[in-house]
């Protein structure tokens, strides 16, 4: 779906008027993620498991950030969570410059190694999307006013 298209606006109206009746503000935030889900996945649908993976790895360590108060503890799930999302994006961004280096190292030491091509579309966006949420699960961990009642409540989470 292209921003400039009658689709798109179209698109647009609808959220825009399904966001302006009176629901909870809650409901305004389903909305809003499933639009953006239904928006990403216009342009390549199985993409979309990897918003999904990313959503679920941020929101049960959200929930553990919450529950937890012990700080090492807090900053093992910021851990998981950072690696989870930078490990995504690691392997649309990286994964054939990992494969070809690790290619050409079993070939030095005299290994035999032709692993199958890796043949992999980086997904639009995932850069900006992987560093939101590093940051907003970081500010969650360390930022006192979002520790314990204000973390779930959270527009971002």
């Amino acid at each position: 779906m292209v921003f400039n298209s009658y689709t798109f606006i179209v698109f647009f109206i609808i959220i825009l008027i399904l966001h302006n009746l009176p629901f909870t503000w809650r409901m305004k935030k389903i909305n809003l993620l499933l639009a953006s889900y239904i928006f990403y996945a216009a342009w390549n649908p199985p993409f979309i498991i990897l918003l999904w993976i990313s959503t679920l790895i941020d929101y049960f360590v959200g929930i553990k950030l919450h529950q937890e108060t012990v700080k090492a503890k807090r900053k093992a799930w910021l851990f998981i969570s950072i690696a989870g999302n930078l490990g995504l994006l690691g392997f649309f961004k990286y994964g054939n410059f990992l494969l070809e280096n690790f290619t050409l190292l079993c070939q030095s030491v005299g290994l035999d190694y032709h692993p199958a091509k890796m043949d992999i579309i980086l997904p639009v966006g995932i850069s900006f999307y992987t560093f939101q949420r590093c940051l907003t699960v970081w500010i969650c961990t360390s930022v006192r006013v979002f520790q314990k009642d204000h973390c779930l409540t959270s527009p971002c989470l």
